[in-house]
């Protein structure tokens, strides 16, 4: 059964349409959120969903960032991951500025509030954490305020239950991780000791079904507190951080782990350690946020690096200032940051989402 209220806004609609008025659609656009979900449902009936709300293509340049929810702790230094089936946003571990965490919050997409996670087994700063092809969740390294850490942990999504994973070669505190098929997860960079003085430029590939590690490619040089994204074709794109001198790093590179190469990426316009990146919709790149610079001030500019073009743009400005945050891509393409007890989103103008 058909509703009624909403059929009459779209023959109005189509009536101002097929004449030609451009402000056809306004009046559907104007509902309230209460009613707007009903129509939704009718517009999609009649095939008019495209009609009404045409997408426009995705342009990091047109979007804004605005203050989001605020989180249970002041804590930096985390990791997070997007839960499968739209579970939320997972942030884990971290530091509040009295204490290391083993603590975890959960992002909920439709309340869009914070809540208590289940607590891991270790206290993490600079952990790094994926999600496998199975719905687990691994974290990996961090500091838990005495030394770096080697030892990973499993989250159960069945039981939200953590468990011990398998032990890395190497303590590191400040790595990335990036999830890779058949249960394995690389984990790059880092520091084996209490700052980037001691940072590695090895990787190693932790295998949770056999329990085991192997080495995996080197990096140029060392690096801590950076980022790291996956690229087609087995290509990882690493971004700033810092190194064994303490200065943020302004360098990029992408590691081939077919033939175990690396080759220099397009360096940034600033250079950043403790940023937090995400992949761009429709091949748009990757969007570099926040960080601290060599003067050790936390930044509230991103950049967009596009590796395959060889390019860096200016991004979008962030509400505050951030470093030792992190990302999470949300639905309809918005970005997620996290850290420091505060969260924004970024997002498209409404209108053209």
């Amino acid at each position: 059964e058909r509703n009624a209220i909403m059929f009459d806004y779209i023959l109005d609609f189509l009536r101002a349409y097929s004449s030609g008025d451009e402000n056809a659609a306004f009046p559907i656009h104007a509902l309230p959120e209460t009613q707007m979900a009903a129509m939704r449902v009718e517009l999609d009936y009649y095939g008019l969903e495209d009609v009404v709300f045409p997408i426009v293509p995705y342009d990091v340049h047109a979007t804004t960032f605005s203050l989001a929810a605020e989180m249970l702790s002041k804590r930096n230094g985390v990791g997070s991951v997007v839960l499968p089936d739209n579970r939320g946003v997972l942030v884990v571990g971290g530091n509040d500025g009295r204490k290391y965490l083993a603590s975890t919050e959960l992002y909920d997409l439709s309340t869009k509030t914070f809540s208590p996670g289940p607590t891991m087994g270790s206290k993490r700063w600079g952990c790094a954490a994926v999600v496998l092809g199975d719905g687990q969740v691994m974290v990996v390294g961090g500091n838990n305020g005495t030394s770096p850490l080697s030892s990973t942990e499993v989250l159960n999504p069945a039981t939200v239950t953590w468990s011990p994973g398998p032990n890395m070669d190497a303590g590191r505190c400040g790595c990335a991780a990036l999830p890779l098929s058949h249960g394995r997860t690389l984990v790059l960079g880092g520091a084996r000791g209490s700052n980037a003085r001691f940072s590695l430029s090895s990787t190693e590939i932790v295998d949770l079904n056999t329990g085991t590690t192997t080495p995996g490619p080197e990096m140029s040089c060392p690096r801590y507190s950076f980022s790291a994204v996956l690229l087609p074709d087995d290509r990882v794109f690493v971004i700033g951080g810092s190194n064994s001198t303490s200065r943020s790093l302004i360098t990029t590179e992408v590691l081939d782990l077919r033939n175990g190469t690396s080759s220099p990426g397009p360096e940034m316009i600033t250079a950043r350690r403790g940023a937090a990146v995400a992949v761009l919709p429709e091949e748009g790149g990757v969007l570099v946020i926040g960080g601290k610079d060599n003067d050790g001030k936390d930044l509230n500019t991103t950049e967009v690096l596009h590796e395959a073009r060889n390019t860096v743009a200016v991004g979008p400005v962030l509400r505050s200032p951030r470093s030792f945050c992190t990302a999470a891509m949300l639905p309809a393409n918005c970005i997620l940051v996290v850290g420091l007890g505060t969260s924004e989103i970024l997002s498209m103008p409404a209108e053209e989402r």
